[in-house]
């Protein structure tokens, strides 16, 4: 890959695209601003980094971009071909505008109205990647997109799979003809680690690792290792978030213990159904509000009332 990172030193490509920057950098792919000469539109090129970019290569970004255009919807980031810059393949995506949901969260920890909207967005989008028949494999923060205008957008799907499949690529990005277990360890379910096929509850899984964090700004089973975090996965409960005990936030934290059971027959079976629990949420905020106003008119006449704490904890 540092050909590529060398060749875009020179500010610009003879042939379609023109590299302006780097939007990411991640252990298996690079991905590139960069403007369309023909389509006159700012798009994001993705590279693979592999010590075998070429035919193998060229396939995986093929396979990835079939997936997203397969799987298309409102919340999945738009995929527009594979092409060739300056004799590398690349995947052409829309250029989206924002930041990563993980840059969001290194700012702050989300309130649990916010943490339900954001989730919905996802969760509607795990549906449209489920519905025909895959599943992502890779659902973390670092790769959900909150644009300009709010908008959920899901992004990299280099490692989704058909359902019932096995994961094929080693982390050097090879084929190995065995499984083997990709993904990030803080969001990975229990039944990938084990080797168990590609189930679309694996998916919710991650989410709910995801909306955990949202909601406590760390983890649910972050450890000093990758080892640790393994084992945190397979047989510990992540640690209660101080700051769910509004209606609402304990509605939400009945969806996360859900959705991070060891035993995907105990979590939500679909990502409609977890949409479903989802949407409950706000009917708890409306409670909360009233019981906000309640207080407020009680504060007014100087009835003594509980202290508010509104930063969120982890035990």
């Amino acid at each position: 890959m540092g050909r590529v990172d060398d060749r875009r030193r020179d500010g610009a490509a003879k042939e379609r695209y023109r590299i302006i920057g780097t939007l990411g950098t991640g252990g298996m792919a690079v991905v590139l601003d960069a403007l369309d000469l023909v389509g006159a539109r700012r798009v994001a090129l993705k590279f693979a980094r592999t010590p075998d970019a070429g035919a193998f290569a060229r396939a995986r970004l093929e396979y990835e971009a079939e997936a997203m255009r397969r799987a298309a919807d409102r919340r999945i980031c738009v995929a527009y071909g594979v092409e060739t810059c300056e004799g590398w393949p690349c995947l052409v995506m829309e250029r989206l505008i924002g930041r990563t949901l993980q840059a969001k969260l290194d700012a702050h920890p989300l309130d649990p109205r916010e943490v339900a909207d954001v989730a919905i967005e996802i969760a509607g989008a795990l549906a449209a990647v489920h519905r025909v028949g895959l599943v992502h494999h890779d659902v973390k923060p670092a790769n959900v997109f909150v644009t300009a205008t709010g908008r959920i957008k899901l992004l990299d799907f280099g490692l989704a799979t058909r359902r019932g499949a096995f994961p094929m690529q080693s982390g050097s990005g090879r084929r190995t003809g065995r499984p083997s277990v990709l993904g990030t360890t803080n969001y990975i379910a229990p039944e990938r680690i084990l080797r168990q096929p590609a189930d679309p509850r694996s998916d919710l899984f991650s989410l709910g690792a995801v909306i955990y964090e949202m909601a406590a700004g760390r983890p649910p089973f972050a450890g000093a290792s990758t080892a640790e975090a393994i084992m945190n996965v397979l047989e510990k409960d992540p640690p209660p978030i101080d700051c769910l005990q509004s209606p609402a936030g304990r509605a939400l934290d009945r969806v996360i213990r859900k959705l991070l059971a060891k035993d995907p027959d105990r979590r939500y079976q679909t990502a409609g159904e977890l949409t479903k629990a989802l949407r409950q949420v706000p009917q708890d905020r409306a409670r909360a509000a009233t019981h906000t106003t309640v207080r407020r008119s009680l504060q007014m006449r100087g009835v003594r009332h509980e202290s508010v704490h509104t930063s969120c904890h982890v035990h």
